[in-house]
C-alpha cells in the first residue's frame, strides 16, 4: 500500500503537466498518458517567465532547450549553465528538475557551434509496504534526458541545428513488477534568422525561429 500522501502528490504532478486521454474499448477501457512530461517543463527562468517562449528570442546559453540554431549566434566562445528548479515545493520539498547545459564555438570563423544538454527530473521518494506492518521500502521514479546539438550560420543572417537526444524515464517500480525502465531516442531539427530592419528612423532588430522537437521513437517499457 502506498502512502496516501505520495499518491495524491504523484497525482497532481501527472495531472499537472500530461495531458491524459481515456479511451473505451470494447472489453476494457485503457488509459492513454503522455510519457516523459518533465520534457514540457522549462528549465530557464527566462523562457518560463516570457510563457514558454524560446524559439525566436535573442540567443542565451539555455537555447538548446528552445532552439540550439541560436548558438551559432552566440557572441562569447563557450559557455555553462547550471539549474535546478524545485516543483510543488509548497507540497513536497524533494520534487525537483535539475538542468546542465553548455555550448563551445568550433573554429575562429564564428560559423559553427557543438552544445550539450542534461536535464533530470526527481518524482521524490514514494514509500511503500507490502502488507500492513511491514518495513516499507522507498521507489525514486525520475526521468531524465541527455542531447548533443551542430549548429552552423548557412548565411550572415541565418543559422539550422540538428539535435539528437536520449530519454529514460524510470518510475520506480516495485519489486513485484516487471516492467523496465523506458527508453527512446529523438531528434530536432531547428533554424534561426535575425535581421536588423529600418523602422523610421530607428534600426530595430528582427529574429525568427522554429523547432520541430522530439521526433523519433515512442518510448518502450519493455
Amino acid at each position: 500500500m502506498i502512502s496516501k500522501f505520495r499518491i495524491g502528490v504523484l497525482v497532481i504532478i501527472l495531472n499537472f503537466f500530461a495531458s491524459v486521454a481515456m479511451i473505451w474499448g470494447q472489453d476494457n477501457p485503457s488509459l492513454l498518458q503522455m510519457a516523459v512530461p518533465s520534457l514540457n517543463i522549462a528549465p530557464d527562468a527566462r523562457g518560463g517567465g516570457m510563457g514558454d517562449m524560446g524559439a525566436a528570442t535573442l540567443p542565451d546559453i539555455n537555447s538548446q532547450y528552445w532552439n540550439a540554431a541560436k548558438y551559432a549566434f552566440m557572441g562569447s566562445k563557450a559557455g555553462v549553465s547550471l539549474s535546478y528548479t524545485p516543483w510543488l515545493r509548497k507540497l513536497v520539498n524533494d520534487v525537483a528538475l535539475v538542468n546542465m547545459t553548455g555550448y563551445y564555438k568550433l573554429g575562429n570563423s564564428d560559423l559553427q557551434a557543438i552544445s550539450a544538454s542534461l536535464r533530470y527530473f526527481s518524482l521524490g521518494e514514494v514509500n511503500i509496504w507490502e502488507n500492513i506492518g511491514d518495513v516499507p521500502y522507498g521507489l525514486n521514479p525520475y526521468e531524465m534526458a541527455f542531447d548533443v546539438a551542430y549548429s552552423r550560420k548557412l548565411s550572415e543572417s541565418y543559422s539550422m541545428a540538428v539535435t539528437l537526444r536520449y530519454i529514460r524515464s524510470d518510475m520506480g517500480t516495485d519489486q513485484n513488477d516487471e516492467s523496465n525502465a523506458g527508453n527512446a531516442f529523438s531528434a530536432d531539427i531547428s533554424g534561426y534568422l535575425e535581421k536588423y530592419v529600418l523602422m523610421g528612423n530607428a534600426e530595430a532588430l528582427w529574429s525568427f525561429g522554429f523547432n520541430l522537437s522530439n521526433i523519433g521513437s515512442k518510448i518502450s517499457y519493455d
